[in-house]
């Protein structure tokens, strides 16, 4: 195992030798939750088996694809509905949370499993830990640390990390690309 504490905290004594200011920004694109077998999850044969159907994914999220034929997509929904600790979306009702309902690629149905849970596919072993949950769920959240004579001490609530390159930019004094999801607003209370 790295001991990333010791890696970073060898960074920051070895940038503080130098005549020149840096800022460190370290993150992680989401967080880890634990899964086991006892929290293994199998769609239905009807839904599996089903030609017809097009299954992206296991684990965290599974996208069923009916080529927008609403017939399908309801017998879909009817034979999930029954599956115990998962949530389904249809592209129509998709959460904004979830940054994921303005594309014309989106499934006509997303499976989200409970936290912790996990779609498997056969006799596949489910242990260790995963991420892809609704990010609403602590233990989706990432890390977020960042020190330096432009950014002021805090400690600051969870955020969603596409608030990340505004933060960036301001501190680089230069300007963000306008056609992002990020708002400057968020993090630029902790710029000096």
């Amino acid at each position: 195992l790295f001991n990333i504490d010791d890696y970073l905290n060898r960074l920051v004594t070895k940038l503080a030798k130098f005549d020149h200011p840096v800022n460190i920004v370290m993150v992680s694109d989401h967080g880890m939750t634990e899964i086991s077998e006892k929290r293994k999850i199998h769609l239905p044969a009807k839904v599996t088996n089903n030609t017809k159907l097009k299954i992206v994914g296991r684990g965290a999220l599974s996208l069923i694809y009916t080529a927008k034929n609403k017939e399908l997509t309801k017998l879909a929904l009817s034979d999930l509905s029954a599956v115990k600790n998962i949530n389904l979306y249809t592209k129509e009702n998709v959460p904004e949370r979830f940054h994921f309902n303005k594309n014309e690629r989106i499934p006509e149905i997303t499976v989200s499993p409970k936290l912790g849970y996990y779609i498997s596919k056969g006799d596949k072993k489910v242990k260790g830990g995963s991420h892809g949950y609704d990010p609403r769920n602590r233990d989706m959240h990432g890390v977020f640390f960042a020190i330096g004579p432009n950014i002021k001490p805090a400690k600051i609530d969870s955020f969603e990390n596409i608030h990340i390159y505004p933060f960036i930019t301001s501190i680089l004094n230069i300007s963000p690309n306008p056609d992002i999801d990020g708002k400057k607003e968020v993090l630029e209370k902790y710029i000096k």
